[in-house]
């Protein structure tokens, strides 16, 4: 017997033949199977294979970046692989229904200049092959270019291009764009290409809109930091110009009150006030300003010692607890935090000068105690006074900027925004226990050294 490879059908059909001769009796036994079947089989799982290959390295690229351009090239690439064609390119649509190609591949390899057809701009509702993939969401194929009654010549491809095949890129039901295979022969796409090529806009619709979040948030950050960089400006300026003629306040009212003898008691009262509320101007400045900058402040943060920096805070309040009577307690020892001396002492500050104006007026006894307590990763601190107290319903807005809880105790409300922005900034933690007319206990928690 021998074999004979056959191509030709009865009645000149082309087709795929092992053709088998046997001799006979009576002459030769040819036996003709057709296998054309199994190669088609074989053809169409090999086309499956290629496709998951390239859906699959396209995905790795969705995984490995959000730079939109990059994404967009992978695609165009593995596009080849699994719709053969000439050229390529993604077209995206903008916020008034234009598309405009945003990468392509090929064009320059056929003599076709790529930044011409980057300046083609389509309309979408006015090209009848977009229009029809973005009503139908579904891919279209234009076999031949030259006897297609729909397709728009453009002199500047026509030359080249010879059929068309496009597919909708469409995330959450909007059309983002199209991605479209050109090629320079007529009838060279098929419908099984173009649901394969569906498969690909469909990564190139989750690649536009990841990349679009990420360029959204990118374009956010940057507005953010704009505004804060003018934000601050702003704030200095205005903390500079105010600060002169304060301190030009200030110091007239002292000068007039130097000489109180020669003043009657409303003159006297009057200076008074504009000491005291120049004085009150002055601190809203300065606070207002340790508050914003302690958002872009890089301070050192090195192991500090609390004992001077509450005898710092002592002297400040000296005055203030003398006349409220108010007995500053500093119970037991105080260990070392992590953080930065000026922010500690300010976070202190802050929380005596709170317990002062909260310490209630009808109070035989009114007392301040500082104490600590330590363990190997933190430092406890609790700012424990007996004054009225606050209710639980209150304590959600201490830590909030401008916030009182009535206009009896004074004050601007900046205090503990300031304590919470610090503790906060050094990684720490803070709250407070309290209850009407039982005092309060404020905490702060700060990492404690480590041993070298």
């Amino acid at each position: 017997p021998f074999t004979l490879a056959g191509h030709i059908l009865p009645g000149g059909i082309p087709g795929d033949f092992d053709v088998r001769v046997y001799p006979f009796e009576d002459g030769l036994l040819c036996i003709a199977p057709d296998i054309a079947e199994r190669q088609r089989a074989e053809e169409a799982e090999r086309e499956q294979r290629i496709l998951a290959e390239a859906l699959r390295d396209t995905a790795a690229t969705l995984n490995s970046t959000l730079e939109l351009s990059e994404v967009l090239q992978r695609i165009l690439v593995n596009v080849e692989r699994v719709v053969h064609h000439s050229i390529a390119n993604i077209m995206l649509v903008d916020e008034y229904g234009y598309a405009q190609v945003a990468r392509s591949l090929g064009y320059q390899e056929h003599g076709i200049d790529p930044s011409m057809l980057h300046a083609i701009r389509l309309k979408v509702t006015d090209t009848p092959n977009l229009r029809l993939m973005e009503e139908t969401g579904k891919p279209v194929v234009v076999p031949s270019v030259n006897n297609d009654g729909h397709w728009i010549s453009d002199s500047r491809t026509d030359p080249w291009i010879q059929s068309n095949l496009g597919a909708p890129i469409i995330s959450r039901g909007e059309v983002l764009g199209f991605l479209m295979l050109d090629s320079l022969q007529p009838y060279s796409f098929t419908e099984d290409q173009a649901h394969r090529l569906s498969a690909l806009a469909d990564q190139a619709a989750i690649a536009i809109r990841n990349a679009r979040i990420y360029e959204a948030a990118q374009r956010s950050a940057e507005e953010l930091r704009e505004r804060n960089n003018e934000l601050d400006a702003f704030g200095h300026t205005v903390a500079h110009d105010l600060r002169a003629p304060l301190q030009i306040i200030i110091g007239y009212a002292d000068l007039l009150l130097s000489e109180a003898e020669s003043l009657d008691e409303d003159m006297r009262s009057s200076v008074q006030n504009i000491d005291l509320f120049a004085r009150k101007m002055n601190d809203l400045i300065n606070n207002l300003l340790l508050f914003a900058t302690l958002r872009n402040a890089q301070s050192v943060i090195v192991p500090v010692e609390i004992a001077p920096v509450l005898e710092s805070v002592r002297q400040r309040f000296s005055d203030r607890l003398r006349d409220r009577g108010i007995t500053l307690i500093l119970a037991g020892e105080l260990p070392p935090v992590m953080g930065h001396g000026p922010w500690i002492e300010e976070v202190f500050a802050n929380l005596v000068e709170n317990a002062i104006k909260y310490i209630g007026a009808p109070n035989p006894d009114p007392r301040i105690e500082i104490r600590a307590s330590a363990n190997p990763e933190t430092v406890r601190y609790e700012i424990i006074d007996n004054g009225i107290g606050i209710s639980v319903d209150q304590t959600h807005q201490l830590f909030k900027l401008f916030s009182r809880l009535t206009d009896q105790a004074g004050g601007l409300g900046i205090g503990l925004s300031i304590v919470k922005r610090i503790i906060t900034r050094l990684g720490g933690d803070l709250g407070v226990i309290s209850a009407p007319q039982q005092g309060s206990t404020f905490w702060f928690e700060l990492p404690a050294p480590t041993a070298d």
